[in-house]
């Protein structure tokens, strides 16, 4: 098909015309055309074993690569694709090699398009792909191998002018590198905005933050962009996205929560009509889009704070079509065993009966054979040929079944696909001809869940354990772990919990604090601040480490909270063990110590400051019973106010999504780590522009249904969508013409030069006809 394109460098004076096939212009109005079609890919993932070479012509892709662009070439229209970061993975090459492995990406992804149109690429760095150079002998890296702007960019898409990108210094091992930190490019008309993993993931890719200066910079070109229109459509795409962002691995994932985060977030929440796009989370089950776009889209307010991504304005396609519904997603429970006081959680990196509901399983239907695939983070609950236990891994089917009656030594469970909390459960897994198993909460040697043989009536439509253990087999479905948010202060002190640059604090600026619930027979919490550590990140949680000193970590120490009941002059506190929380009353902090679980400290007011770079908090050693009754000099230090610091609701505002992956990851869910062999489940997001809307569609390209790794994904996904009024950019916009361009009632058609083109097909381009511009696709 006939496109015009038009390539607007910013700022740069440039306007180039390429023309492409032909089309009579009176086909142009029959069918509603996108007037921009967007292409998204992210994570290629080019390992060593692709790229472990001296000969640039013996790089090679994964063949999910050019899977994806074959089949973009054949199914869509492209006109521009965003490349969501990490082409490359941890190796070490020589620049040329380097080189090679950019041509033959440029290469591979230029044949997305339809013969013969222009191909803009742009792209964005993720945080393995500074990790492809070569190092001399102190470490520094000779080159910088995420710098795609040089080539291909200005190739396929033009050069930018000076005020139209930020560089900055990357330093490592005594070298340095001028990295490319942010961008903005506009494209036939549509501003794209590219933040770039910097300084920071080039010297640690595991260093998820975005420099202080690339997100002013950003900032700062929104507000220019937006200054005369405010409601036009603006891309923005990253590698790393928010840690908030639904269907998220887990929120470390996610950038690190310091200044930046906050003016990046600030920054895009001021445009409603942004749309946010980024790639690097793709490991494990919920890397997957199963059945809805909309599952892996976040929608946010004017103050940040996410809200319900479907409304009004903000819908769905329908999912209900038989021939491709092969699977329904439920909601996340937790599974708690009452006979043993125990959740179905993590221990040691595997599957585990553990104290606390620390952990969320997800339950998702195959509507073909009215299984599960059960994923408890990142990871599938597995049960292999052998049968020994379930475990992490690579998914299986597992049937689900009510509980009818039940002793101690008997359960009668009927099998359902009719999931609710409150109800009772047994998790089974049918191994042929070596019967039924179930879910038992006890662990065995090799890591894992033990399974208890069971047996069967109907063709494993009912079960019946008759055994001492059957009751640890029987699983309560309960609410899924919830966080809710306050402001916790000092009595004594009016400061609030907080942190400074090295660690946890008092400090006189609020910080909000999540608190969650994980456990509801003693009530149990865990408390993560707002940020910890220094600004390159740490870890969030209340911890209570070595001598009951309190300090922030990405481990948890359980949490008891006692509501203070009486507080005398003589410091005598007297306190009762709560799982709820009440805004504004006080509360005692007392939190377990990691290395003694028989010891059990209050956390005060008091920083311990042991140098510069060490803040942390006292405590005082308490016996945690039902009631608390304390007196001495610090009491008081140990009382803590918390204040409800629920996010109030904006105005909606942008919204993010994720790009797809090409290389998804993790305990077997995929063929090969480091081989070019094609993944099961390949998915890329395409973005269609109109007049009125943005719709959003993840795409497979490859396996659907139950697939060979146990993941079950439709083979069409309900698209997304978002009416908003889209600027219509030049070129496509329908204008008043000077009487010198047409005469009035004339329905011939004129070239931009004025002149009168004959004959009813033309070449690709902008013409006139009646005072309004036409684009010939």
């Amino acid at each position: 098909m006939n496109s015009l394109c038009v390539f607007r460098p910013a700022k740069a004076g440039i306007v180039l015309l390429f023309s492409l096939l032909a089309l009579p212009l009176s086909a142009m109005a029959q069918d509603e055309k996108p007037l921009l079609t967007i292409g998204c890919v992210s994570d290629f993932h080019t390992e060593k074993s692709l790229v472990q070479t001296d000969d640039p012509s013996k790089v090679r892709l994964r063949g999910s690569v050019a899977k994806v662009f074959t089949k973009m070439a054949r199914e869509e229209d492209l006109d521009i694709v965003l490349v969501g970061g990490d082409c490359s993975s941890e190796a070490e090459v020589s620049q040329e090699v380097w080189m090679g492995m950019k041509e033959l990406i440029a290469n591979t992804i230029r044949k997305g398009f339809k013969a013969g149109k222009p191909t803009p690429v742009l792209y964005v760095t993720g945080n393995h792909d500074y990790e492809l150079s070569a190092k001399d002998d102190n470490g520094a890296r000779l080159f910088n191998s995420a710098d795609y702007y040089t080539f291909p960019m200005k190739q396929d898409v033009g050069e930018l002018d000076k005020d139209e990108y930020l560089m900055e210094t990357a330093t490592l091992g005594g070298g340095s590198q001028k990295v490319m930190s942010a961008y903005h490019y506009n494209v036939y008309g549509f501003d794209f905005i590219g933040l770039n993993c910097g300084k920071f993931c080039y010297a640690n890719s595991s260093d998820y933050q975005y420099s202080l200066a690339s997100v002013q910079w950003v900032s700062k070109k929104l507000d220019e962009i937006y200054k005369d229109d405010p409601d036009k459509t603006v891309f923005f795409f990253l590698h790393i996205p928010f840690s908030d962002s639904n269907s998220l691995r887990f929120p470390d994932k996610g950038i690190v929560r310091n200044d930046a985060e906050k003016l990046l977030k600030s920054a895009l929440s001021k445009h409603p009509n942004l749309i946010m796009l980024y790639g690097h989370d793709h490991g494990g089950d919920q890397s997957y889009t199963r059945r809805t776009t909309a599952q892996r889209i976040t929608h946010y307010d004017t103050n940040g704070n996410v809200i319900p991504t479907l409304d009004e304005t903000h819908v769905q396609g329908p999912t209900s079509d038989p021939a491709n519904d092969f699977c329904n997603e439920h909601p996340k429970f937790t599974l708690y065993n009452e006979s043993l006081g125990k959740y179905v959680g993590i221990s040691s990196g595997n599957l585990a009966p553990v104290d606390t509901k620390t952990h969320n399983i997800i339950f998702t239907r195959n509507t073909t054979n009215k299984t599960y695939t059960c994923s408890i983070d990142d990871n599938s609950i597995h049960n292999g040929t052998s049968a020994t236990s379930f475990s992490e891994g690579e998914a299986s089917p597992i049937l689900m079944y009510a509980v009818d009656t039940y002793t101690d030594d008997k359960v009668v469970a009927h099998r359902t696909t009719d999931l609710k909390v409150g109800g009772k459960y047994l998790m089974a897994r049918n191994q042929g001809t070596k019967g039924y198993y179930v879910l038992h909460c006890s662990t065995v040697s090799t890591g894992g869940m033990t399974n208890l043989k069971v047996n069967t009536k109907h063709s494993g439509d009912s079960i019946i354990i008759s055994s001492p253990q059957a009751m640890e087999c029987v699983w309560n479905m309960c609410a899924p772990k919830e966080d809710t948010y306050f402001y916790i202060k000092s009595a004594r002190t009016s400061k609030y919990l907080n942190c400074n640059d090295y660690n946890l604090s008092t400090l006189k600026q609020q910080s909000r604090c999540t608190v969650t619930l994980t456990k509801d027979s003693i009530p149990t919490f865990t408390i993560a601040t707002e940020k910890a550590g220094k600004e390159s990140g740490g870890g969030r949680y209340l911890y209570c480490g070595s001598n009951g000193y309190y300090s922030c970590n990405s481990s948890a120490s359980e949490i008891y909270l006692y509501k203070v009941e009486e507080v005398t002059g003589d410091n005598k506190v007297t306190a009762v063990r709560t799982g709820e929380i009440i805004p504004d009353e006080r509360y005692v902090i007392l939190g377990r110590n990691k290395n003694d679980a028989t010891l059990w400290y209050a956390l005060t007011n008091k920083d311990y400051v042991k140098d510069e770079n060490s803040h942390r908090m006292y405590s005082v050693l308490i016996t945690p019973n039902d009631t608390i009754t304390f007196t001495d000099t610090p009491s008081k230090s140990c009382l803590w106010v918390f204040s409800d610091a629920t996010p109030e609701a904006g105005a909606p505002s942008f919204i993010s999504s994720f790009m797809g992956s090409t290389r998804h990851y993790l305990n077997g869910i995929d063929s090969g780590i480091l081989d070019t062999e094609t993944p099961n489940i390949i998915q890329a997001l395409m973005i269609y522009v109109y007049q009125d809307r943005v719709v959003f569609e993840m795409k497979n390209y490859n396996k659907y249904g139950l697939c060979d790794n146990g993941i079950t994904v439709n083979k069409k996904l309900a698209t997304y969508t978002s009416y908003r009024k889209v600027e219509i950019p030049d070129g496509i916009r329908d204008v008043t013409l000077e009487d010198a361009f047409y005469e009035t009632g004339d329905d011939a058609v004129y070239d931009l030069s004025g002149r009168r083109v004959e004959g009813r097909k033309l070449p690709g381009g902008l013409y006139i006809r009646n005072g309004r511009k036409y684009v010939v696709k």
